[in-house]
């Protein structure tokens, strides 16, 4: 009965937070601009990542749509113009942008069998960097080369390093418990 009676007098404190809350997200939809609309019907639906860029672009990924219906990346310019850069490939799946480079670029990944690790350029070009690795999380270190976590086929959960050539080298097997394993 305690923590009811606590949270009846604390009742008109957490309504009027509540209140206020609703108010400024009311107004605030009055600050806001419609960029592009996805309908599906010409252009790819089902957000994966989205990730904003210097230069004020965003670039994004999808789960569908496209030339193989596997997904797309798109890019979104500040000017308002939108164009998909690239279809993932058949049997692609979670299409995700991890960060922009240091190069300027965008670093992804997508799950096509082996796994791939792509580039766009801010030119829009789309290429391969590295493939046979299916990254869960992806960093640029300060000495130019790439770290992850990754699930490699046959060897489980993995620590690896990708380097500016786009050679792929296992670092470290997580094997069990005793080291971060599952």
């Amino acid at each position: 009965m305690g923590v009811a009676l606590h949270v009846l007098r604390r009742f008109p404190a957490i309504l009027t937070a509540w209140l206020l809350l609703f108010a400024s997200y009311a107004s605030a939809q009055d600050r806001f601009q419609v960029l592009h609309e996805f309908t599906g019907e010409t252009d790819p639906g089902g957000i994966n990542s989205l990730l904003q860029t210097t230069d004020g672009s965003i670039y994004g990924t999808t789960y569908a749509g496209g030339t193989y219906a596997e997904g797309t990346l798109f890019r979104l310019t500040p000017n308002g113009s939108f164009d998909v850069l690239h279809s993932f490939p058949p049997a692609s799946y979670r299409n995700v942008l991890h960060f922009q480079g240091r190069d300027g670029s965008v670093y992804g990944s997508n799950y096509d069998g082996d796994g791939t690790i792509f580039r766009v350029t801010s030119d829009g070009a789309v290429s391969v960097f590295a493939t046979g690795v299916q990254p869960e999380y992806l960093v640029e270190s300060m000495d130019g080369n790439f770290y992850g976590l990754a699930y490699f086929p046959l060897r489980g959960l993995c620590f690896f390093k990708v380097a500016g050539d786009g050679t792929v080298t296992v670092l470290h097997q997580f094997v069990d418990d005793s080291d971060g394993g599952l």
